[in-house]
């Protein structure tokens, strides 16, 4: 999730009502050892000058006082490996690789 500072923005109207965004999960990858497609990241534009904390801690995450300038505010996860990564010739069929990472969560954020 990427805040964006951006001039023609004057405002933070639009995330009153709409305060939750997540970003959609990735493509499942193919056959044939195929990886599959990252989803696209989650972009909130947000007015040149914003100054983004954490509404736990009071710290200070971001300063976005640029046009353009952006900032991470969650990490996206990572996803498996699949099960071509744990075969062998004796076990062609893994029953149980090592589970995804999830993503960081960006739960109080106050402007």
């Amino acid at each position: 999730m990427l805040a964006v500072a951006d001039r023609n923005i004057n405002t933070l109207v639009e995330y009153r009502f709409a305060r939750i965004h997540r970003a959609r999960d990735g493509e499942r990858g193919g056959g044939r050892q195929c990886s599959g497609k990252s989803a696209e990241d989650v972009v909130l534009r947000m007015p040149a000058g914003t100054v983004i904390t954490d509404a736990r801690t009071g710290e200070t995450l971001a300063d976005l006082a640029e046009h353009e300038q952006a900032a991470v505010l969650a990490q996206g996860g990572r996803g498996g490996l699949g099960n071509v990564n744990f075969k062998s010739s004796t076990n062609r069929a893994p029953a149980s690789p090592p589970p995804e990472q999830p993503g960081s969560t960006a739960r109080s954020i106050s402007n």
